[in-house]
């Protein structure tokens, strides 16, 4: 399950033009009746492309829930930025 949630977020990162410079799976916790799937990555891009990326996983079909951000300008003469995300998804296990 865990591959296909890395895969999910690699396309739809393709799709909205972020660069994932390091995708990192993190251990799943079991929470009752339910498995809760957390994500840290670290992408480049600019403001509104990584405001996009976000907002389409937060919706369907994908419902990831921010749990970590953090935005840093790469460089003062640029409008780059280096995201730091935690994302997080809770699945019933079939």
């Amino acid at each position: 399950m865990m591959s296909a949630i890395l895969s999910e977020i690699e396309s739809v990162s393709s799709d909205a033009q972020i660069r994932i410079t390091d995708l990192k799976p993190q251990k799943v916790k079991k929470m009752g009746a339910y498995n809760n799937f957390s994500v840290s990555l670290v992408l480049d891009g600019q403001l509104t492309p990584i405001m996009n990326f976000i907002y389409i996983l937060q919706n369907q079909p994908h419902l990831f829930s921010v749990e970590e951000m953090r935005l840093d300008k790469k460089s003062p003469n640029t409008d780059d930025l280096k995201g730091y995300f935690v994302l997080s998804r809770s699945l019933i296990p079939r």
